[in-house]
């Protein structure tokens, strides 16, 4: 009986032992699943922040170029202004020199008026003394 019962303990033992290396074999096996999963997500991941990073890359790469741009606009709307500013000045500059050339040609006229308004009177003074000249 002492036999049969270390026959059956060792039997048990076995079975144990099997059951157990099934066992760790499985949780072996899940664990090189998971780890595999858990690299399939890891280079997922990876990629994903590469991704990010590269957006981000490219978006601070537009941003400063925008900034660049608004710059040259900003500089450009600038000296428009100024170019503005001068015009503006040049064409006050000629209204005043047009507005001082109608007012000497207005003067030059009176004057050639009032010339020839003493040149018909002294004509008509001399024709009158001619005349009177005439009839002595």
């Amino acid at each position: 009986t002492n036999e049969m019962d270390a026959g059956a303990t060792e039997e048990i033992l076995l079975q144990k032992e099997r059951a157990a290396r099934i066992k760790a074999e499985h949780e072996l096996k899940a664990a090189l699943e998971g780890k595999q999963i858990a690299e399939i997500y890891a280079r997922k991941s990876e990629a994903s922040l590469q991704k990010a990073e590269a957006t981000v890359r490219a978006t601070a790469s537009h941003y400063r170029n925008l900034k660049k741009k608004s710059k040259e606009y900003l500089d450009a709307a600038k000296s428009a202004e100024t170019r503005m500013h001068a015009a503006e000045s040049k064409m006050g500059d000629l209204r005043r020199a047009v507005n001082e050339e109608r007012t000497a040609r207005r003067i030059a006229e009176e004057q050639l008026l009032h010339i020839r308004e003493r040149m018909k009177r002294s004509r008509g003074e001399s024709s009158l003394e001619g005349e009177a000249g005439e009839e002595e």
